[in-house]
C-alpha cells in the first residue's frame, strides 16, 4: 500500500466523474483539466486544493463515493493558476467585426471573452448590435418563453444601455450586468442602441465618443474589453474600431467572403487613413471551415498563404458550435474533449499572441 495517494486509498475522496450532481452544473477534477486542456495529473489539482492553493470544492455523496465538484464561479480562479491562457499586460480592446453577417462573429465574440474569464482575467462585453445576439448569450434568462408579456414590457422599460449613457443618464458602470462567472461583465445590447449612431452623427469628434466614454472607464476596471461590433458600417462601428487595439475580424471560407476580401481590406486602410490613426493591429479566423470540401480547404489556405495575420486556428462549420452557444457555454466548457474544442483553445493563444502578454516567471511555472 505504500506510495499510494490519499486520496486513491480513502473511498469517500473518490472523483466519480459520472456521479449526478443536483441543481446546478458542477465539474470535477477530470473535467476541470478536460476545458482548460490541462497537462496536469488530476493528483496535482487535488493536492492544490488541499495546500488552498484553488478554492474549496464541495463534496458530493453517493453511495459509499465521496467525489469533489467545483461550481462555475469557481473556474476563474483554477483557470488562473493551470489554464493555457497567459495574463495580459495592461488593459487591452479587442474589437470583433466583418462586413459579412453570418460568419461566425459572435460566437468568436462570445468564445474570447469567456475564455479569458475562465482563465481569472477581468471582461467586460460591450454589445454594438441591435441584433443582440451576445446578449442573448450572456443572459440566456432573457430567452425565458415562460415569461408574460408584461413581466417582458417592464423589464425593457427599465434596462439601460449605451444610449442611456450617450444622454448622460447614467455613467458606464451603472449599466454592467453579471454573469454567471464573478470575471465576465457586458453591457446589453438595448432597443436604444440605434439611436445612439443618429446622435453621434452631429456631435463633434463623433469616432471618439465610444472611447472617451466607455473603454477609457472600462479600462481602469478590466482587464479585456471585448467590442462585438454589427456586420455593417456605421458611426458606431467607427467608434469601435477607433477604441481598439486589436481587431479580430472572421473570414468564412467560402467563395463570397474570399470575393470581398479586397474591398475589405482597401476599406480599412482608407479609414485608418481618414482618420489619421495608427494601423490597427489586425487577427482574420478562418470560420465555417469544412475539412471535406475542397473549395473551402483551398480557400483557407490562401488564407493563411497570403493575408498577414491569418490564424492557423479555425472554427469549422459543426453542430457542436451551435449547441455551445445554444447552452451559453464555450466550446471547452461544452464539449472539452471534442476536436472543435481543441481547435478553440488553440485559436484562443493565436489571439493572445497578438496581445502584449506577461511572461511568467521560472517559480511560477514551477509552482
Amino acid at each position: 500500500m505504500r506510495g499510494k495517494n490519499r486520496d486513491q486509498l480513502a473511498p469517500q475522496n473518490i472523483d466519480a466523474e459520472a456521479l449526478p450532481v443536483q441543481n446546478q452544473e458542477t465539474f470535477s477534477i477530470q473535467k476541470i483539466i478536460n476545458v482548460f486542456g490541462a497537462d496536469i495529473h488530476r493528483d496535482t489539482l487535488a493536492k492544490a486544493e488541499r495546500l488552498g492553493q484553488v478554492p474549496q470544492p464541495q463534496w458530493k455523496q453517493t453511495g459509499s463515493l465521496k467525489a469533489r465538484r467545483w461550481t462555475v464561479d469557481q473556474l476563474p480562479a483554477i483557470g488562473e493558476r493551470f489554464g493555457f491562457l497567459p495574463k495580459l499586460d495592461g488593459s487591452q480592446v479587442i474589437c470583433v467585426f466583418s462586413m459579412k453577417g453570418g460568419v461566425l462573429k459572435t460566437t468568436l465574440s462570445f468564445n474570447i471573452a469567456r475564455l479569458a474569464a475562465l482563465h481569472n482575467l477581468k471582461v467586460c462585453v460591450v454589445g454594438l448590435d441591435t441584433q443582440g445576439d451576445i446578449t442573448k448569450a450572456l443572459s440566456p434568462e432573457q430567452e425565458n418563453e415562460d415569461t408574460d408579456l408584461a413581466t417582458v414590457a417592464t423589464t425593457a422599460r427599465a434596462e439601460s444601455g449605451l444610449f442611456d449613457v450617450l444622454r448622460g443618464n447614467v455613467n458606464v458602470f451603472d449599466v454592467l450586468c453579471d454573469t454567471d462567472l464573478p470575471t465576465l461583465k457586458f453591457i446589453r445590447e438595448t432597443p436604444g442602441l440605434a439611436k445612439v449612431d443618429m446622435e453621434l452623427v452631429s456631435r463633434p469628434h463623433r469616432e471618439w465618443w465610444l472611447k472617451k466614454n466607455v473603454i477609457d472607464p472600462l479600462k481602469t476596471r478590466f482587464d479585456l474589453v471585448v467590442l462585438d461590433c454589427a456586420p455593417s458600417w456605421s458611426t458606431l462601428i467607427s467608434n469601435a474600431l477607433v477604441a481598439a487595439d486589436l481587431l479580430v475580424s472572421p473570414m468564412e471560407t467560402k467563395i463570397s467572403h474570399f470575393r470581398n476580401l479586397d474591398d475589405f481590406m482597401a476599406f480599412l486602410g482608407d479609414f485608418e487613413r481618414m482618420m489619421e490613426i495608427q494601423p490597427i493591429k489586425k487577427v482574420f479566423v478562418p470560420t465555417k471551415y469544412q475539412s471535406g470540401r475542397k473549395l473551402s480547404s483551398e480557400i483557407r489556405s490562401w488564407y493563411v498563404q497570403n493575408i498577414k495575420g491569418c490564424t492557423a486556428g479555425v472554427i469549422r462549420e459543426a453542430m457542436v458550435g451551435e449547441e455551445a452557444m445554444s447552452a451559453c457555454k464555450s466550446l471547452p466548457e461544452h464539449a472539452p474533449t471534442s476536436s472543435a474544442a481543441s481547435e478553440m483553445r488553440d485559436l484562443m493563444l493565436d489571439i493572445f499572441r497578438a496581445l502584449p502578454t506577461q511572461t511568467k516567471t521560472a517559480a511560477e511555472v514551477a509552482a
